[in-house]
């Protein structure tokens, strides 16, 4: 099932979330012709000022499930967006009834106030006709689609077999046991991480904790979380890692390494400002996994 759509389409599937709140919408957003939607799009807003989102949508083999993160952090207003990200993605985990292990609270809410909008009604009647789910997101929505997953598979008894999940650029998620969980239970799901962009660093395990102390404006927000060595995150899907030379490889220890040691020489360098700009995907993880230039807004 996962041939059903290129890894292309997905990424651009998950950056149509984007254009729930445009004119034009997410079927006239302007990476909608890498998908190749084929019927009305559906979306859910929820929580302050719409703050969580996500559509459903058909292409000829599949049934998309998609969900929209935070800005994706213009240039010149990068710095902002990685205090926005900091803000977003420091919570503490928390248990979540029939889940195991724990979930970011934050990210945890989101689904649940989306789930309250009945997207997963949506879900069920669309894969009735026996596509498989492509359940995706980019940043924050990176996030949100694992643990909606999840819900869905625990909750509904949608079979394991039944999903197809790539995720771009996520947080993490849940902690060690959840991902432990995740992984049994959809051990082909897939996600993408491209560089230095700092988001699949956070919440941040004791290392990069401590490492972002080092960092003025980073340090005040770290400041009120006195729990934070007892957090025990970690990211969920078998990593696609694009690294330095922008080829696709799979994740290692060593690749591990490499990430923590290229994040601790931009902090030192006064240069974490590009650990900001590698999140943004067109130019960067758009422009390797499709092959082309990432098309003109």
């Amino acid at each position: 099932m996962a041939d059903n759509m290129s890894t292309c389409s997905i990424l651009a599937a998950s950056l149509c979330t984007y254009g729930i709140d445009e004119e034009g919408g997410v079927e006239g957003y302007y990476l909608a012709d890498d998908v190749g939607f084929t019927g009305p799009v559906k979306t859910f807003t929820a929580g302050l000022k719409d703050i969580d989102a996500c559509y459903v949508a058909d292409t000829a083999d599949s049934v998309i499930l998609a969900f929209r993160g935070t800005a994706l952090g213009e240039p010149g207003q990068v710095e902002q967006s990685i205090i926005d990200w900091l803000n977003n993605f420091m919570a503490r985990p928390v248990e979540t009834a029939g889940i195991p292990g724990k979930l970011h609270e934050g990210f945890s809410e989101s689904v649940e106030r989306l789930w309250e909008t009945g997207f997963q009604e949506e879900v069920q009647n669309r894969i009735a006709g026996g596509k498989p789910l492509v359940v995706t997101g980019y940043s924050k929505g990176a996030a949100l689609a694992p643990i909606a997953a999840v819900f869905l598979h625990e909750r509904l008894n949608i079979p394991a077999d039944r999903f197809i999940i790539h995720i771009f650029e996520p947080p993490r998620p849940g902690d060690v046991k959840f991902a432990k969980y995740f992984k049994a239970t959809f051990p082909t799901a897939l996600r993408y991480a491209y560089q230095d962009d700092i988001v699949p660093h956070l919440p941040p395990i004791r290392q990069v904790s401590r490492l972002l102390s080092e960092v003025p404006f980073i340090n005040k927000i770290l400041e009120k979380y006195a729990d934070i060595d007892e957090w025990n995150y970690k990211s969920v899907g078998k990593l696609k890692f694009v690294n330095w030379k922008n080829q696709i490889v799979d994740g290692s220890p060593e690749i591990t390494f490499q990430r923590l040691f290229r994040l601790v020489e931009l902090v030192f360098k006064g240069k974490i400002l590009k650990t900001g700009i590698d999140h943004i995907p067109c130019g960067h993880i758009y422009d390797i996994l499709c092959g082309k230039d990432c098309p003109p807004r």
